[in-house]
């Protein structure tokens, strides 16, 4: 099989007020009483991934009413015109916890939304397989990346003494303006 490399891009910006959002995501996450997840791929202190997506998910609500610039701005990026969310969760990796790589099927992108900074070395990941190649991706408090859905990715094993705190959701782009 032959291959051929093509540039892609991924997308970093921030939530504008992001702190005083932060403090009522946090309050809402509370609220979810997520368990535990661990097995061999991963240990996340919380996550509410396994929680009935028919449950009440305030903090969604609310940051979803919070990503349109960031979503629009990628739209007009790629030239699109439309975008959607159809998956969202949190997770919290308290010291020790980490995500293996992985990639989320059935989704175009990946997005990323650090409520809370772990501190050094608990960025996210991505893999090139082919360039056997890994990128640190630094990342502030506050901060959404969106990178395609199928690239490689992991939150390393986190090495620090806080919590890392994230939103973590899948977005699709589409309707192409001539």
């Amino acid at each position: 099989m032959k291959h051929k490399a093509i540039q892609t891009y991924m997308f970093l910006s921030a939530i504008k007020d992001y702190k005083k959002h932060n403090k009522k995501i946090l309050k809402y996450m509370e609220e979810m009483n997520a368990p535990v997840r661990q097995n061999s791929e991963e240990l996340i202190s919380a996550s509410d991934w396994k929680v009935s997506k028919k449950a009440k998910r305030k903090y969604l609500d609310y940051f979803y009413k919070l990503i349109p610039p960031h979503m629009d701005a990628i739209c007009k990026k790629l030239k699109l015109t439309q975008w959607n969310t159809t998956n969202g969760w949190f997770q919290k990796y308290g010291p020790g916890d980490y995500h293996s790589w992985h990639v989320h099927p059935e989704s175009n992108w990946a997005n990323v939304y650090y409520i809370q900074d772990g501190g050094p070395q608990t960025e996210t990941q991505l893999y090139d397989p082919i360039l056997n190649q890994t990128y640190a991706i630094p990342m502030e408090e506050g901060q959404v990346l969106t990178f395609p859905g199928n690239i490689i990715h992991q939150s390393p094993l986190n090495r620090g003494v806080k919590t890392k705190i994230v939103i973590s959701f899948n977005s699709n782009f589409w309707n192409y303006e001539v």
